[in-house]
Formats: structure tokens, C-alpha cells, sequence
């Protein structure tokens, strides 16, 4: 498709051809090197030294936006399907959109991602994507997931404890048995609810806690363990919940690469692009089904 910029009229004008001149193969590849955070001129450009000598930046545009269109559907089933699950995984990161800092959430399950772009990081949001969910939700401490049942992260707890515990001696006292409740936590975790096992736990917990009160640079990271309270504990009353939200964090990585590469998206039709493709085409991947085949069965759908 041809384009030309009239500076007389401020306008771009595009040539009115027809837009099925190019089939579901390359349409797909278009497609999967957008998510490859390949931006649209240069995914043109690319195809252009390939032989297709009339793509161009406003078409491939128009090509993703028809799979964003096409993915809708895919992607509410998907969404509806992880509700079912007993858990979640949810994360959020900032990605800004024209210039203004907005955000990106992500609800994971094993085999599914959800990403949804927002224009804030309030706790109605999170509500707007799962709803009054009634399954357990693995994440960080952010207080926008407080309405749902919790499991809180102990990756992020341990990493928050050695950064505390490299300036402060007594501090890696404490962190060394958070480590070491942890460790006996795995042990429990998968296995029917063991009382005293777990009561073991929590009461070395509160006494972590409680030395933490104690030294005046560990009192931050004592408010920090006392406000999860019971939270950092809900897995090990329920089979197959896990203690770290890892796997959230990996499926934002994405997110955070195209926000490193491109920057920002621009407009609705960047934020239908992250909430359908983006999460169809990573559901996929967790699936491990052939992204590029299953793109050529979406593009052949009339």
C-alpha cells in the first residue's frame, strides 16, 4: 500500500487497493514479528527486500489490527477458562501510552495469559479484568489485590530481606531464617494441612518479626512481614498453590521488552493489539502450540 504525506492539506493520503492481496502465510509473519517488538515501518521494510514490494507500515498496521479483531473472542474464552482455576497469578508493570504513564496487568494461569492495558493501577482495574473471583490470587504486596484471597509472593519477600540484610549485620541474621522458613515451608507445601507443622512456622515468623522491631534499620521490612499476616501462609492450606509469583513475573517479561524497544503504544488500537494478540498469542506459547500455524488457521477465517 502505497502512502503519500500532502503538506499543502496536512493530510496522509493512502492508495485504496485491495487488502487481500496478501495471504494468511504472510500475514501471520507480519503478525509475529509485531510481537517480536519489530515496529510496523521496519517489518515493511523487511518484507519489501523479500518480494513484496507494495507493504508498507500503514498496511502492516492495518494486518495487526485485523488480528487484534479476530483474537477478541479467543482471548474472553481464555479469560473465562482461567477464572475456573483454583489460582491465579496476577502482576502489573507500567507501560507508558502516548507520552503518559499508564499500565499493563497480567493474569496468568498455567496455560493461560490475560494482559490487559489500562490507564491506572487502582485497585478497580484488577476488578474490571477477574471480577469477584473466588479462587486464590498469587502476588506481590500491592494493596489492589487486599479484596481477594491471597497468596503472597516469597521470592519477592526474600529478595526484599537481602537487600535489607547487606547493610545491616543483625538484619542477615533475621534474613537467614526467613530462608530457613521457607525451606521448611516447601517441605510442607503439596501435603495435607499439617497444624503443627505450620503453627511451627508462623511462630518463628512473628519472632522474625519481632527481632526485626527491634533493630531500628529493620523496621520497615518488619511492617512489611506483619502486613501480609496470614497471606504469606495460604498455600500451605491449599494443594498445588504455589508460594512465588515467578511465574507471573516471566509473563510480563514480554511486556517489558516491547516497553525497552518501542517505548510506548500510541492509541486503542496499540492497547487491542497488547490485550488480544499479545495475550493470545503467549497463552499459545504456555500451550506450546505452533503460534505460526494456528495465525495462518486465524487469517484464512473470512
Amino acid at each position: 500500500m502505497l502512502r503519500y504525506f500532502c503538506p499543502s492539506c496536512d493530510l496522509l493520503i493512502e492508495a485504496q487497493g485491495p487488502r487481500d492481496v496478501y495471504g494468511p502465510r504472510l500475514r501471520s509473519a507480519v503478525t509475529m514479528l509485531k510481537n517480536f517488538t519489530l515496529s510496523c515501518q521496519k517489518t515493511a521494510d523487511f518484507f519489501r527486500q523479500l518480494g513484496a514490494p507494495t507493504l508498507s507500515a500503514a498496511e502492516v498496521q492495518h494486518i495487526i489490527g485485523e488480528f487484534a479483531d479476530k483474537l477478541e473472542q479467543p482471548r474472553e474464552a481464555y479469560l473465562r477458562e482461567a477464572l475456573k482455576n483454583d489460582y491465579l497469578h496476577a502482576d502489573e508493570t507500567c507501560m507508558r501510552r502516548d507520552g503518559k504513564n499508564e499500565q499493563v496487568w497480567g493474569v496468568f494461569t498455567k496455560f493461560i495469559a490475560i494482559l490487559t492495558a489500562t490507564t491506572g493501577r487502582g485497585r478497580k482495574y484488577i476488578l474490571e479484568i477477574i471480577g469477584n473471583y473466588p479462587g486464590i490470587v498469587v502476588r506481590d504486596g500491592y494493596a489492589a489485590y487486599d479484596r481477594y484471597m491471597s497468596q503472597r509472593c516469597w521470592a519477592h519477600l526474600l529478595r526484599e530481606c537481602k537487600k535489607y540484610a547487606e547493610k545491616n549485620k543483625e538484619i542477615e541474621i533475621q534474613y537467614a531464617r526467613v530462608k530457613n522458613i521457607y525451606e521448611q515451608m516447601k517441605v510442607i507445601l503439596g501435603k495435607s494441612p499439617n497444624e503443627e507443622a505450620i503453627t511451627k512456622v508462623k511462630v518463628e515468623f512473628t519472632d522474625v518479626i519481632t527481632c526485626l522491631d527491634t533493630i531500628r534499620q529493620g523496621r520497615k521490612l518488619a511492617t512489611h512481614l506483619k502486613n501480609g499476616g496470614d497471606e504469606w501462609f495460604t498455600a500451605l492450606y491449599h494443594s498445588n498453590v504455589p508460594l512465588e509469583n515467578n511465574h507471573a513475573e516471566r509473563g510480563l517479561r514480554h511486556i517489558v521488552l516491547h516497553r525497552k524497544m518501542m517505548g510506548c503504544y500510541r492509541n486503542e488500537k496499540g492497547k487491542r493489539f497488547i490485550d488480544n494478540v499479545i495475550s493470545v498469542l503467549q497463552t499459545w506459547k504456555l500451550q506450546e502450540k505452533n503460534i505460526f500455524r494456528e495465525l495462518c488457521l486465524v487469517a484464512a477465517q473470512t
